[in-house]
């Protein structure tokens, strides 16, 4: 399951401009991988805590918003302890 997380991931950073204008990540020569590291850290950053997720039952919460949401609910009904 966790390769098909990767290939999404991979799919939207190649199909979606980064957060600096006009600038994906292709159309730049990184002088190592720190600096590389950088302009996927800040878009997973924005995808996760700024833009508001899309999903039927977020209701234009971020991502990160809703997962917290959702770890509050989970411990109100005692779902942690759940067989699995």
């Amino acid at each position: 399951m966790a390769k098909v997380h990767g290939d999404r991931m991979h799919h939207i950073l190649k199909l979606t401009p980064m957060p600096a204008p006009g600038m994906g990540v292709r159309k730049k020569i990184y002088s190592d991988l720190d600096v590389l590291q950088m302009d996927p850290d800040e878009y997973i950053n924005h995808y996760n805590h700024e833009r508001t997720h899309q999903g039927k039952r977020c209701q234009g919460r971020t991502p990160m918003q809703t997962f917290i949401d959702g770890k509050q609910y989970f411990a109100q009904k005692n779902l942690d302890n759940l067989a699995a």
